[in-house]
């Protein structure tokens, strides 16, 4: 992400399933953290929707502005599950 600002790119879009995404650890690593919209996502259908949102966004944007230059980082895809698997587990039950 940091390479990516560097490289021109005008904002990066960090959809964060873990919570891991701290502006200290941008910071660290060399971010400009003004560039950066982090978003929190629960499960899978919960990044679909907030990815999908975010993409009509940029296609927005990108009408005005078509040389702006966006990232879109999903951290990670392993730590998603569905909305059932998060449903069973609050009510006790194990997924098979």
């Amino acid at each position: 992400m940091s390479n990516a600002i560097k490289d021109g790119y005008d904002a990066v879009f960090y959809f964060d399933s873990e919570g891991g995404g701290s502006k200290d650890f941008f910071e660290n690593v060399g971010c400009d953290t003004t560039k950066i919209y982090q978003t929190l996502v629960s499960s899978v259908e919960d990044a679909q929707i907030k990815i999908l949102d975010t993409y009509n966004t940029i296609t927005e944007i990108k009408k005005e502005n078509p040389e702006t230059k966006f990232l879109c980082v999903l951290d990670s895809l392993g730590a998603l599950v569905a909305d059932k698997v998060l449903r069973d587990a609050d009510k006790g039950k194990v997924a098979s």
